[in-house]
């Protein structure tokens, strides 16, 4: 969905894309339930993000664990961060914590730029009632050392940049937000093992990780130098 912002950063859908737009918020009451969630919220001037509640089409499991929940009403959540795909950002937000880092190329980009506009002042608000399928790689659920996991099965170099970023916004956010950060350090490293254990192309894998590590420790960034073995 596309949307405008007008000077008092109203959202308004596109009419070349109304269709699309009614398709993905829908009607309740007569009023968008995006447009709903913002207006109910207390503090709505300070909302810089607003976005859809997403659920993987392969296991049918929500992207938002509660423990990224810093707050919830009626209809909203107020989140650590979230994902871009079906999320408004006020223009404001990117005149004042900047544009998406195109250095980091693929993976986590979304995350680095919501957490630097809650750095800014800003919220990320999900309209917890429009839900959002979409897919993360190819999802499956699998059982690894006691626990039920989802795998990915991305691609090799896709692990690549995987590894790479999120060691690099977890260690750039571990004094904004240390829980989030620290766990998600953990769960990197436990999912490492499970990727590398449980999918198809091991030692492919296992490679691109390894680079992602170097490439994050030698500060480098952008696309995978060409060359790289798959």
């Amino acid at each position: 969905m596309r949307a405008r912002f007008n000077t008092n950063h109203s959202i308004r859908p596109n009419r070349k894309n109304s269709e699309n737009s009614q398709r993905l918020l829908k009607r309740k009451s007569d009023r968008f339930i995006f447009h709903g969630s913002h207006e109910a919220h207390p503090q709505r001037a300070r909302i810089g993000i607003l976005c859809a509640a997403h659920r993987d089409r392969g296991t049918g499991i929500g992207y938002v664990h509660q423990r990224e929940v810093l707050g919830e009403g009626p209809g909203w959540r107020i989140l650590r961060t979230s994902i871009t795909s079906g999320s408004l950002v006020r223009c404001e937000v990117l005149r004042r914590a900047g544009m998406f880092e195109d250095r980091l190329f693929i993976d986590f980009v979304d995350h680095e730029f919501f957490l630097r506009a809650r750095r800014a002042g800003f919220l990320v608000l999900e309209a917890s009632d429009v839900v959002m399928d979409h897919s993360l790689g190819a999802s499956t659920m699998r059982n690894f050392l006691g626990r039920r996991i989802v795998l990915t099965n991305h691609a090799a170099t896709r692990r690549y940049y995987i590894t790479r970023n999120q060691l690099e916004i977890y260690g750039r956010n571990l004094l904004f937000d240390p829980r989030w950060s620290v766990r998600g350090l953990v769960g990197l490293a436990y999912g490492t093992i499970a990727v590398l254990t449980l999918e198809e192309d091991k030692a492919a894998k296992f490679r691109a990780v390894r680079q992602g590590v170097r490439d994050f420790l030698a500060r480098r960034f952008g696309p995978r130098p060409e060359g790289s073995r798959p």
